[in-house]
């Protein structure tokens, strides 16, 4: 990325922050035509969610596929997402899985899911584990729920049942201790 680039980015996320979405939108799409592939993600992210626009899923679609197209892991993500709710399990493993390889944590999480629902993928407890300790490992809070809430329900003794009942009031607090210093930090779960 050139000074430029960095500028530019600084500009619409200090736009986007302060809810001028519009301004946000413009500078996001410059950067977009300029074949920033990460800026490509985040204006499809907000026709997704009519940020600065009318709410357009099919161009939130377009300019995920484009993001995508240049292995970027966000735009690869909002696929299987975009996926997941229009019912297409299949779709949304194949994003998901091309997500995850590049170390996504939001991916790694959704794939434990659909591993442990047994949507889309064969039911595998085994697996869901492994994807959902991935992401736990980088932090993702609900995976860590996730695997707490595991160890839980298949303790017998109830003082170790107490200690897996403390790591999730732990868990409790550290969420409240980053949403209070940043809502919108991925560690959140968010999408």
């Amino acid at each position: 990325m050139n000074p430029g680039e960095s500028e530019d980015f600084d500009r619409a996320r200090a736009s986007f922050e302060t809810s001028d979405y519009k301004e946000a939108l413009r500078i996001y799409e410059s950067l977009a035509a300029r074949g920033s592939a990460s800026a490509q993600d985040f204006v499809g992210w907000m026709y997704l969610e009519g940020l600065g626009t009318p709410q357009d899923k099919q161009e939130a679609r377009r300019r995920f596929l484009e993001a995508a197209k240049h292995d970027d892991p966000w735009g690869q993500y909002h696929l299987g997402y975009l996926a997941i709710g229009e019912g297409n399990h299949e779709e949304a493993k194949n994003w998901f899985n091309r997500a995850a390889s590049a170390g996504h944590v939001q991916a790694l999480y959704r794939l434990g899911l659909m591993y442990e629902s047994g949507r889309g993928v064969p039911a595998d407890d085994h697996k869901a584990a492994e994807y959902l300790q991935a992401a736990a490992d980088r932090g993702h809070l609900l995976a860590r729920r996730d695997i707490t809430l595991r160890l839980l329900r298949r303790e017998h003794n109830l003082w170790r049942k107490s200690i897996w009942i403390l790591a999730l009031v732990r868990i409790f607090f550290d969420g409240l201790r980053i949403a209070w210093k940043n809502p919108d930090d991925k560690r959140l779960g968010k999408h």
